[in-house]
């Protein structure tokens, strides 16, 4: 069976196309792996990665290497880090848990475009709905906080669709040029014909065009998100949170726990709530 793919425009290189079924699998896969003990204290194992691609080959038909997998979960790194460093600043509330998307509107754009000033990085991530949010708490916020997914995300820098949705196939350990930054010097003149006045005419207009666009794009992704199954009760950071505050259980301990109570009755995980803390890991190692 011949590896699927497409050619991007103005692109020499193959790239795979991955999709939302494809990432359902990626995660289910890997938690499963972390169970099974195929994860270490920052990296996968080899049986973790090709249990992923034996996975896809089974269930979709799809051959995919090791190394695809990596570059996945590489850009699924850098998604987490963009949006784990918005949360985390002070004074910055573009993140909406509920809707699992940065949300960029008119009334904040003077902060988003600041902010992507400074982190060009999170421009494309504006008004995208985050479906395996949860997914990526799970994978990722454990490696950032010990270093392993600590990398500057600028290392992996690619427009979106070039980085988390087109796997490069002929290479597999690179992706492609952001077209982001390309885009800045788009409109520059060589020459001095070009007045000042008109250079700030042509920036404000360019500034209310991607308001217009931001807002319009807020819209479309809020109402497709609305079209989502309703999410849990408690989602999978909540569960996490409260797992890791409960001292003395092991990471294999963590990953099997936040798995249960995540696919389980959220009435074991309110109950759990309702426990004091210092007899929350018998309750849990009994759950278990």
């Amino acid at each position: 069976m011949k590896p699927q793919g497409s050619i991007l425009p103005g692109k020499s290189r193959v790239y795979r196309q991955w999709d939302s079924q494809m990432d359902k699998i990626l995660s289910r896969v890997l938690l499963d792996q972390i169970v099974q003990g195929n994860k270490g204290d920052g990296d996968w194992k080899t049986q973790a990665y090709q249990a992923v691609v034996d996975q896809l080959r089974t269930d979709l038909a799809i051959n995919v290497t090791r190394d695809n997998v990596k570059n996945r979960l590489r850009a699924w790194k850098k998604r987490y880090a963009v949006i784990a460093d918005i949360q985390k600043r002070s004074g910055l509330s573009f993140w909406d848990e509920d809707k699992k998307m940065i949300v960029v509107t008119a009334d904040n754009m003077s902060d988003w475009q600041s902010y992507c000033n400074d982190h060009p990085d999170a421009r494309s991530y504006a008004n995208t709905y985050i479906e395996n949010w949860d997914d990526l708490v799970l994978l990722c916020a454990k490696d950032r906080a010990v270093g392993d997914g600590a990398e500057h995300y600028s290392e992996a820098n690619a427009s979106m669709a070039d980085e988390d949705d087109m796997e490069d196939v002929g290479s597999a350990s690179t992706f492609g040029n952001s077209s982001a930054h390309g885009s800045k010097s788009q409109g520059k003149k060589s020459n001095g014909e070009v007045s000042s006045e008109s250079r700030k005419r042509a920036k404000k207009d360019s500034q209310v065009g991607d308001a217009l666009y931001m807002v319009a794009n807020s819209l479309s992704s809020y109402l497709q998100s609305k079209k989502k199954e309703e999410e849990p009760r408690y989602t999978g950071k909540e569960i996490y949170d409260v797992i890791c505050e409960i001292p003395g259980l092991t990471h294999l301990e963590v990953a099997k726990a936040v798995m249960k109570y995540r696919s389980g009755d959220p009435e074991q995980f309110k109950l759990l709530l309702e426990i004091p803390k210092e007899d929350r890991r018998i309750f849990v190692e009994c759950f278990l």
